[in-house]
């Protein structure tokens, strides 16, 4: 078992047959209430306003935080391996 986020979530490399299974409970997303985060949020909305651009990227930019997290813990590491996500 591990935390995503820790040292031991990203940096082990299971080859092969040594992991096949990897279960997450949950979603890692940010502290929403880090002060570094909102301010990065706030400025990443205000630079697409500017631009006119649809939407908004602070949203944008939290969850592609959690699923670079998702990624990173799951991810197949060579050509052999494969991961699958269900939500």
């Amino acid at each position: 078992m591990a935390v995503v986020g820790a040292k031991l979530s990203e940096g082990l490399n299971f080859t092969d047959d040594l992991a096949r299974a990897v279960v997450m409970v949950g979603l890692p997303y940010p502290n929403a209430n880090s002060p570094e985060l909102k301010e990065r949020l706030k400025y990443v909305s205000s630079l697409s306003k500017q631009k006119g651009e649809p939407g908004d990227a602070g949203k944008e930019l939290y969850e592609n935080l959690c699923m670079n997290a998702v990624n990173q813990s799951i991810g197949a590491r060579h050509s052999c391996s494969w991961a699958a996500a269900y939500p």
